[in-house]
């Protein structure tokens, strides 16, 4: 039933070809040499079926709240590193102490002083609360029915919030 043969490599010792795949009969490494095989029918190409719904693009697909969640987790630890890994070059390569810059920028802009503060102390909070969430979740394996999930979600956004404004606004 293929209507449209096009070559496609395999290895050898692959046989039994079906629509979705193949089935390899033998467990040697050493089947490297290939053989060319009809591929799938013309009507499994990546043209739209009629009455087949699509994917919906990642711009317009509204993430569930623990997706998001996650993804920002990941993003602060990502974010975390970079700023790190950043201080740590400063204090090794610059001229002065981290101490020397942080006031040379106070003095410079201090309009910038607390939105800076707030994007400082936002992926600390929030990775810091995630991973106690997470840790929670490990240990106990409570918490992990989907409303839960959500609870705990909110609650993960509202702590951040509160932590991340006292933090920003909290001087020494």
């Amino acid at each position: 039933m293929l209507r449209q043969a096009t070559a496609r490599t395999a290895p050898l010792f692959a046989v039994r070809g079906t629509v979705t795949g193949l089935q390899v009969l033998s467990r040697s490494p050493v089947a490297l040499a290939t053989r060319t095989l009809a591929t799938l029918p013309s009507d499994a190409s990546t043209e739209a079926k009629p009455n087949r719904p699509l994917s919906p693009h990642v711009s317009i697909y509204r993430f569930p709240l623990p997706a998001l969640t996650s993804i920002t987790n990941r993003a602060t630890g990502g974010a975390l590193t970079a700023g790190i890994y950043t201080a740590g070059a400063l204090a090794l390569f610059g001229a002065h102490d981290l101490p020397v810059y942080i006031d040379a920028f106070k003095a410079a802009v201090p309009l910038l002083v607390y939105p800076t503060k707030l994007l400082v102390s936002f992926p600390f909070v929030y990775h810091t609360l995630a991973g106690i969430r997470h840790l929670y979740w490990d240990y106990t394996a409570k918490g992990l029915t989907l409303p839960e999930v959500y609870t705990s979600s909110y609650a993960l956004m509202g702590a951040t919030a509160l932590l991340t404004l006292g933090l920003t606004f909290y001087s020494i």
